[in-house]
């Protein structure tokens, strides 16, 4: 079963799902789609950072076309596929290995895009407010070992993540696709 979320991050309380799973015996890979994103010069090639944000941030052909449906055709994926190495900042080749049936767990943001909308089972919308998006980004920064201060993250979130999160909410309307939406404009504890 495809069980995709769109959350920010291992602060999400829906890691609280994978760690169920787990716990009690049932095959769950998590797939972050942090791990799915371009270096940085095609990330910024774009002078529209709303239009770049949403365009040239995450390899969703590696991500959804080749991770998702081979998982989703063979219950098993073992292979190499292209992700980020952060430190880098290049795209490498990792293994990914999961022998299922079990819970494939795809987590991030922009996920629920019309044009692949149909490889995914379940999905569960996260409603994230500016300042709760903006709080999570600097946290998540930190944790990723990017090196920015406080407030690089910050400008950065607001000239271009932020843009480029209203624009894919614009062009594909994430809310109405989903099975589940749960309101998490509140700060996590």
């Amino acid at each position: 079963m495809e069980f995709q979320v769109e959350a920010s991050r291992v602060n999400s309380p829906l890691w609280n799902i994978f760690h169920d799973f787990a716990k009690n015996g049932i095959p769950i890979l998590a797939l972050i789609i942090d791990n799915f994103v371009f270096p940085t010069d095609q990330r910024n090639r774009h002078s529209n950072a709303a239009k770049s944000r949403y365009s040239d941030t995450y390899d969703f052909n590696t991500l959804i076309n080749q991770v998702v449906r081979t998982l989703r055709e063979n219950n098993d994926i073992n292979g190499e596929y292209l992700q980020i190495d952060r430190k880098r900042d290049q795209q490498v080749f990792r293994r990914i290995e999961f022998n299922g049936p079990g819970v494939i767990l795809v987590e991030g943001i922009q996920l629920f895009r019309r044009a692949f909308i149909n490889m995914i089972d379940f999905k569960i919308w996260m409603e994230l407010g500016f300042e709760e998006g903006l709080r999570r980004a600097v946290s998540r920064r930190n944790h990723l070992g990017v090196v920015k201060s406080s407030e690089q993250i910050e400008q950065m979130y607001i000239n271009r993540s932020s843009p480029g999160y209203e624009r894919y909410v614009k062009m594909d309307s994430p809310s109405n696709l989903c099975d589940v939406i749960i309101d998490s404009t509140r700060p996590i504890s």
